[in-house]
């Protein structure tokens, strides 16, 4: 687990990641399986975004650190549109899911 008060980058390589944002959010990115989702927050500056709690297609993480928007390379499968890019608020907290954790989403 990354410690939300130690900001840095992340270094994913594989596996599945829990991201925090500020606005609430939570994403879930499996780059094993290079997916991604986005649960919506409960804040007032938390907008409802296309494929909320679906999975899209995750291309890269060009940016995920504490402290600093994430930002991702993501394909929705629409069509015309072959990818897009994904800003969030800054990062609040990244957490490693599997081992112990494995229940969680």
């Amino acid at each position: 687990m990354t410690d939300d008060t130690k900001p840095g980058p992340l270094n994913m390589g594989s596996g599945r990641w829990r991201v925090r944002t500020r606005s609430g959010a939570v994403y879930v990115l499996d780059l094993d399986r290079h997916v991604m989702i986005r649960e919506r927050g409960f804040t007032d500056f938390s907008a409802a975004l296309r494929r909320d709690g679906g999975e899209a297609i995750l291309l890269e993480v060009i940016e995920c650190e504490v402290g600093r928007p994430m930002l991702l390379l993501i394909d929705l499968s629409w069509p015309g549109v072959m990818q897009t890019t994904r800003a969030t608020t800054p990062v609040t907290r990244i957490e490693r899911i599997g081992g112990d954790d494995d229940s969680a989403a």
